[in-house]
């Protein structure tokens, strides 16, 4: 691999689960050239999850609106000189002419979504030409120290597609309570109101022991959900939030496939869950879950 040098720009707009499955990446960019400025260029709403020692830009910010425009790149930009740039965009022909124009020496680019069955980490890395590094949660520089008896749960994916049933939902938070005890935090999204139009979620989330956690800061519920002891949700960006943490999870795969989306942590903290095409029935998940909250061995 040819050595590459900064400054260095990583240009990645996406989504939650997105963005944090483009933090390994970013600290791949930063072995190359460890003294080298980074520049991350994406979603204003995730720049609390970045790493330190980074710069961050919002991708709609109008100071970079340039990128976007033929022809666009200024003769006096002020911002920073980068020496190489990584573009993860579907359509960047023109981002890359204007980079180029800019004076950005080495700009390397790859599609944001991988063939079937190739994870995005990987996709990324080798797109990009870099090495794919070991799987290790994104977000410890966030993580809390200490858990207490908190279960954390994510019914949500953004559509019904996408989600169990809240049915299946109600009957595995009975068991984890019966189980551990502990107290149950439940997250849905803007994204998840649909949930919240089914006559089961006020029984899914108003019972003894159960709090409904909403309207949070990204940053805020980094701090809460970053204590919890277990995690259990469908594929969404709540579920990579929980794992980048460092929480022991079991995420629950409907629709998508989990060999691109599963979260990018070690096997003996995430329990990855195929319950699509009628694979799995409640009574498998109920029996599962005693053995992965307990730490009786096994995986879903």
């Amino acid at each position: 691999m040819r050595n590459l040098q900064g400054p260095f720009l990583i240009i990645r707009p996406g989504a939650l689960g997105d963005t944090i499955l483009t933090l390994p990446l970013v600290s791949s960019v930063r072995s190359l050239d460890p003294d080298a400025d980074i520049t991350f260029l994406g979603n204003r709403a995730h720049k609390s999850l970045l790493p330190p020692g980074l710069s961050f830009r919002a991708f709609d910010d109008p100071g970079w609106l340039w990128l976007f425009r033929k022809g666009g790149a200024p003769e006096n930009l002020r911002e920073r000189q980068f020496r190489t740039a990584f573009v993860i965009l579907t359509r960047a022909d023109e981002i890359m002419e204007n980079l180029s124009a800019h004076g950005v020496k080495t700009i390397r680019h790859v599609a944001p979504a991988p063939r079937l069955g190739k994870h995005l980490v990987a996709h990324l890395h080798e797109g990009l030409g870099l090495p794919v590094p070991p799987r290790e949660p994104a977000l410890l520089h966030l993580a809390r120290p200490e858990r207490r008896d908190l279960m954390w749960i994510h019914p949500g994916s953004g559509g019904a597609a996408k989600c169990i049933p809240l049915e299946d939902w109600t009957a595995i938070v009975d068991h984890a309570q019966e189980l551990t005890g502990w107290e149950v935090a439940i997250t849905a999204g803007e994204e998840d109101g649909f949930l919240k139009q089914d006559p089961l979620w006020t029984e899914l989330t108003c019972r003894d022991g159960r709090r409904l956690v909403e309207g949070r800061l990204l940053s805020e519920l980094c701090a809460e959900l970053g204590g919890a002891r277990f995690f259990i949700g469908s594929d969404s960006g709540i579920s990579h939030l929980a794992s980048g943490l460092g929480v022991r999870s079991a995420v629950l795969f409907v629709a998508t496939d989990p060999g691109t989306w599963a979260p990018w942590a070690p096997e003996d903290q995430v329990s990855v869950v195929e319950v699509g095409r009628g694979r799995w029935g409640r009574e498998t998940l109920l029996s599962a879950l005693e053995r992965v909250v307990l730490g009786r061995g096994g995986s879903w």
